[in-house]
């Protein structure tokens, strides 16, 4: 395809990218995508100009989204009104389903429309979807031109940057497009799921428990008369309430699949497999594509990450937690820090593995580079810190945006060892795996110490009240 297209390019120049972009905005499975690429590619070479390939291409993406627009409004949208109103029967559920669609594109159809022009395949429908819904006229063509600039400009200073090299960059491209689009039709299947089993949570409901109760109910009943050791073992290990129930099993089960990713890590590592080969492109990509703004910013997320900023973080929130009699929060936080560090600095013993190098490098860190510590210890700290946290809040989004925090801190001061280059791909790896090995174990022995305390103070209070 990429032969032919070059060919027709060649000889038709700038209207084959017109046509062909303008065909595809319209709804047409045409490669408006490949034929902007291969024509901002051989601009690269001088064989095109670089101007005419970019406002073809916009004006092309621009009358086509109109275009398409101009049929779902005249076309679709008004087969849907003839269909039926507002009644019961297909007709009307088409209506109602095309009303939610226009309330739906005026509170984002903007946003639809220019995120559309991106994805692959969604740019083939999204104008004739906001054309149907009935979107406002004026928005859509405000939105519909800036999609088609952005896009073209985007697509047209890959091509021609990257001509050289044209059909990996194709194939990339191609596959991040189909990639963005397959997780657009993920979300929008699953948010259809959840909302369907919202609002036939009551049937499901019914459906389940008759299912339990006919089928399941019965055979696990069987199950836990023939092997009645068995069946409580494991229904204790499963029950949320106790102290060695579920919670436990959990994390025993957090800790193994975290100790099996950081095993397969340390063993490429040592043997030097092709992760350690990646680990080399990937460092040299980084530090080729530095900039000063970036190199600041990563900086200070790794002090934030460092010794010195940890020794001062665990020293205030021991302090708190001493102050306010949470002796026993405060003891597994120490084990927590401390804990981390002894690891590091043991696994860095044990591996050696020098850190990476380079002629002019941004920061200078000493000792053996595998695992990254400040990986491991941005990962036990900020996650012992949201747990704290989440034992005190029971709202929903204060959960959500605690747990998001935390993830997000760890996950810069993790990138920042990768940016500086300090640290390879696989050193922040098998800190974060290993770091999610020992955090699990302090909150896991810390909530059965906590549920043993509360279980033994029940029994005290009820022997009390009994006597």
């Amino acid at each position: 395809m990429l032969h032919w297209l070059t060919h027709l390019l060649e000889t038709s120049g700038p209207f084959v990218v017109f046509g062909l972009v303008f065909l595809e905005s319209m709804g047409l499975p045409f490669p408006g995508e490949t034929i902007l690429l291969t024509g901002a590619a051989l601009a690269a070479t001088g064989r095109l100009s670089i101007a005419w390939v970019f406002l073809a291409s916009a004006l092309g993406g621009f009358l086509g989204g109109a275009a398409g627009y101009a049929l779902g409004r005249a076309g679709m949208g008004a087969w849907v009104r003839r269909r039926g109103g507002r009644g019961s029967g297909a007709g009307g559920h088409l209506t109602e389903s095309l009303d939610r669609a226009h309330a739906l594109f005026e509170r984002h159809g903007g946003k639809s429309v220019l995120a559309g022009r991106f994805v692959a395949v969604v740019r083939s429908f999204v104008f004739i979807a906001a054309g149907a819904a009935c979107m406002a006229p004026i928005p859509f063509l405000a939105w519909d031109a800036a999609g088609a600039v952005l896009w073209s400009g985007a697509f047209a200073a890959l091509g021609y940057e990257f001509g050289q090299n044209l059909p990996r960059l194709e194939h990339t491209v191609g596959a991040a497009a189909l990639a963005g689009a397959g997780a657009l039709a993920l979300a929008v299947a699953l948010g259809l799921l959840i909302r369907w089993t919202w609002r036939h949570q009551d049937r499901i409901w019914e459906s389940a428990s008759a299912f339990w109760e006919a089928h399941l109910r019965p055979r696990l009943g069987r199950l836990a008369d023939r092997y009645p050791r068995v069946w409580g073992f494991a229904r204790a290990r499963l029950s949320p309430a106790g102290y060695l129930g579920l919670h436990l099993t959990a994390g025993i089960l957090v800790s193994l699949l975290a100790l099996w990713l950081f095993g397969g890590v340390l063993e490429d590592v040592v043997a030097g497999e092709p992760l350690t080969q990646f680990d080399r492109v990937l460092s040299a990509q980084l530090h080729l594509r530095a900039t000063p703004a970036g190199i600041d910013f990563f900086r200070v997320m790794s002090f934030i990450g460092s010794p010195p900023s940890w020794t001062v973080i665990a020293v205030a929130v021991l302090v708190w937690l001493m102050q306010t009699r949470q002796h026993l929060l405060a003891g597994s936080w120490a084990a927590a820090i401390l804990g981390s560090g002894l690891l590091d600095f043991a696994l860095k013993l044990l591996v050696h593995r020098p850190r990476p190098v380079f002629a002019t490098p941004f920061d200078i860190a000493p000792g053996w580079s595998f695992p990254s510590g400040h990986s491991m210890g941005a990962l036990v700290g900020f996650g012992m810190i949201a747990y704290f946290l989440l034992l005190r809040t029971r709202s929903p989004a204060a959960r959500v945006a605690i747990v998001s925090t935390a993830a997000l801190l760890t996950l810069l001061v993790g990138f920042s060892r990768l940016y500086l280059g300090v640290h390879f791909f696989s050193d922040v790896v098998g800190g974060f795996a290993v770091g999610i090995v020992w955090l699990s174990a302090c909150v896991t022995g810390l909530e059965v110490a906590r549920r043993r305390r509360a279980f033994r103070a029940a029994v005290a209070e009820g022997a009390r009240k009994a006597g």
